[in-house]
């Protein structure tokens, strides 16, 4: 696929045979989001700061241009950038290719959303490899993009790729150490076994989430938020009795 590109985005010479540090490569990610996505600039105020603070020129942007394809227009460019002096696995170019994923989701462009995330989570599973944080983080994205059009089987698919485990009985355990990412992950894996019917695999997966939430953060509001879905769901199931021993727990974060 192609995209229609209206930026310029060539720097002057000077900063050309310049090398970017990542602080400075992080400055203009931040300030082009800040400008496009946040504080929407005119197209005349982003033209002035991009060219005289940043040596940025924006001189080709049509004043006719709708703002989330301009934002779009803007982070291929800076994406092709960046693939170019930092690298497809460097994390802010990893950053701004899950940022386009976001923003064609929120557009309801999902096809192309699906081929911009899948192109990201090969190549950062080539350099990173699959079990890196970066990969898992990235694949998020696409899996996000499965569960908006309501391709449950595939999100379900990416998921258990995300968390290295397969379908939970009432005792799994986890085998190996699990992080921030894995616990959304899970969250979402019990999000997706409602959508298919199996509240059994649901639960499951929300006692699995809410026991990783109190190892990684105690009895904090991510821990209670998760309870309390579980605590939900098993009322909704007439499993009056662990509804309660987990509303105790909740209880007791709250008051802790």
């Amino acid at each position: 696929m192609s995209y229609v590109l209206s930026m310029d985005t060539s720097f002057d010479e000077n900063r050309k045979t310049e090398g970017h540090s990542d602080e400075t490569w992080d400055m203009h990610y931040s300030t082009i989001r800040g400008l496009y996505l946040e504080n929407e600039k005119t197209l005349e105020e982003v033209r002035i700061v991009m060219q005289e603070q940043y040596g940025f020129r924006a001189t080709e942007l049509a004043a006719s241009s709708k703002q989330e394809n301009l934002s779009l227009n803007i982070l291929f460019n800076l994406l092709n950038h960046l693939e170019q002096s930092l690298g497809p696995g460097h994390r802010i170019t990893i950053k701004a290719r899950n940022t386009i994923t976001a923003l064609l989701r929120r557009g309801h462009r999902y096809e192309e959303a699906l081929q911009n995330a899948d192109k990201a989570v090969s190549k950062v599973m080539d350099i990173h490899g699959k079990r890196s944080l970066q990969a898992r983080a990235t694949a998020r994205q696409l899996e996000h993009v499965y569960m908006d059009i309501g391709s449950w089987s595939m999100a379900l698919t990416v998921c258990m790729d995300i968390v290295g485990q397969t379908q939970l009985d009432g005792s799994a355990t986890v085998s190996t150490k699990k992080d921030e990412c894995d616990l959304y992950t899970m969250e979402d894996v019990a999000k997706i076994h409602q959508q298919l019917g199996d509240n059994d695999q649901s639960i499951s997966w929300l006692m699995l989430a809410a026991t990783t939430a109190s190892t990684l953060f105690g009895a904090s509001v991510q821990t209670i938020h998760i309870v309390d879905k579980l605590e939900k769901l098993l009322v909704e199931q007439r499993r009056y009795d662990e509804a309660g021993l987990w509303g105790q727990l909740v209880s007791f974060g709250r008051k802790a």
